[in-house]
């Protein structure tokens, strides 16, 4: 019954940039884990045939709630920064389309590429169940046994817990498209500096599920050309004015500078 109202509502504030439909998703799924009874099946969650479905939504009301207590606070902060107009701007590609959608962020080194996705991933990451930021992807793929690594934390982070050992990044790949090809995902890959790394993570859209949205931050725009993204978002250089403050909220945590 309530199964497409809550993807549909879901998909709806997922985007918004205020706090506001975030309370409304709270009250909303709270108003259903206290009915007694139900006209049909629940899907708006897939709850395990082994636990009671009262129960089970009243964990997720009580998940939800704790987890946009706990970023609302870093979020409010965020909006006073002009950092935050570059953040709705990707948020407003991610809009355009269920299919599973790629996004690259692009722009040269220090401009704010890790710290808009940083941004979008906790605004917006509450919404799905399903999801992984991997840091610094350049760096952990260097090392020994890097790229398998990522590969196992990237199922580690969206199937929560879950250890598998991965021996070549090829079998890797089968075991990524596998696992995730139903899953409604959001990943986050940080500085992505080869085409290897991203066929290894993401080589395909196919491998996602529908309303899935993969963000890429990268120096090489012609590497996130070559790769088919959807869309490639610059980040432009703040200006006079944004530095500034920038810089006071670094330095006072406010947006001007103390008198």
């Amino acid at each position: 019954m309530f199964g497409d109202s809550f993807h549909n509502f879901v998909d709806r504030i997922l985007m918004q940039e205020t706090s506001h439909e975030g309370d409304k998703f709270i009250s909303w799924v709270a108003t259903i884990s206290k009915a007694t009874t139900y006209s049909g099946p629940i899907d708006l969650v897939q709850i395990p045939p082994d636990r009671n479905k009262s129960e089970y939504i009243d964990n997720l009301v009580e998940r939800v709630t704790r987890v946009i207590s706990n970023k609302r606070g870093w979020l409010n902060c965020l909006n006073t920064m002009s950092i935050n107009s570059r953040v709705q701007d990707v948020i407003q590609l991610l809009k355009q389309s269920k299919s599973p959608l790629l996004i690259g962020i692009w722009g040269m080194a220090g401009i704010g590429k890790t710290t808009i996705a940083q941004a979008i991933y906790h605004q917006i990451g509450p919404y799905f169940a399903d999801k992984c930021f991997l840091k610094k992807v350049k760096g952990a793929w260097e090392q020994e046994s890097g790229q398998v690594f990522l590969q196992q934390k990237l199922i580690f982070d969206i199937d929560q817990g879950t250890e598998i050992k991965i021996r070549k990044i090829e079998s890797g790949k089968q075991i990524l498209k596998y696992r995730f090809r139903h899953k409604r995902i959001l990943l986050v890959l940080d500085n992505v500096d080869k085409l290897e790394q991203l066929n290894a993570l993401c080589e395909n859209p196919e491998w996602f599920g529908v309303g899935s949205k993969i963000i890429i931050t990268s120096r090489n725009r012609h590497l996130l050309k070559e790769h088919g993204f959807d869309h490639i978002y610059r980040v432009k250089e703040l200006d006079g004015s944004e530095s500034l403050e920038l810089f006071n909220y670094g330095a006072f945590r406010q947006t001007t500078h103390p008198q």
